[in-house]
């Protein structure tokens, strides 16, 4: 076994080996739906996976081994802390083959989620993630996220910056919601998630229901 000077031998070799991945061109442009789309100078097997996210809603009954959750569980505190956590599970779940989906519907109705999952006072669900085995029949593809022209600002924001890149986001999923049966505006199906009270479903009653857990907002 050939050992290098800093004690490492061929194991070294094999973890170099771990630390590329394929050709940033496929998975970016996947994510963007754009060939245009700029490819990053520097690419590694974390970036492959977060490109490669799915939100996966049909799963095999096979279980996740008790190993895997418990390498995937994290306390929290506060929403963003939840989210972080969250976010990083999803990556750590994908990195073993595993799919995932967050279920944000928890929020249309916090008082019976914490009664089904017998919440203490001052807990509140922010979101449900779903992890298991993705069922190869559903054909689940990657979803187009907007592109970081229309999403990242530099020192102030700029709103006529957004515009163009945002129409064009509107062209690419619509044609995507097209051949999954979906009305064609992002736009549209967005901004009826907003229009009123009912269109809430329930989240309307948020700042209701994080008091009635015991979360004095002033």
């Amino acid at each position: 076994m050939r050992v290098t000077a800093d004690g490492r031998g061929a194991l070294a070799d094999d973890i170099r080996m771990t630390q590329t991945a394929p050709s940033p061109a496929h998975p970016v442009q996947q994510r963007y739906a754009d060939p245009a789309t700029e490819i990053p100078a520097q690419w590694n097997p974390v970036l492959e996976v977060l490109h490669a996210h799915k939100s996966v809603r049909r799963y095999l009954s096979d279980p996740v081994s008790p190993e895997t959750i418990r390498l995937l569980v994290s306390s929290y505190v506060g929403f963003v802390d939840a989210a972080l956590a969250a976010q990083n599970a999803v990556v750590a779940a994908e990195s073993l083959g595993l799919g995932t989906v967050y279920i944000g519907a928890l929020r249309n109705d916090p008082e019976a989620v914490a009664a089904e999952l017998n919440l203490p006072d001052h807990v509140f669900a922010v979101f449900g993630l779903v992890v298991g085995h993705p069922d190869p029949a559903e054909g689940t593809k990657v979803k187009p996220r907007l592109p970081q022209t229309a999403v990242l600002h530099h020192e102030t924001y700029d709103l006529s910056a957004q515009r163009e890149p945002v129409a064009e986001y509107e062209q690419r999923i619509g044609e995507i919601y097209t051949d999954q049966g979906l009305p064609f505006s992002w736009t549209e199906r967005t901004l009826a998630r907003l229009a009123s009270a009912a269109s809430l479903n329930g989240r309307h009653r948020l700042r209701e229901s994080l008091a009635a857990r015991g979360f004095q907002l002033r």
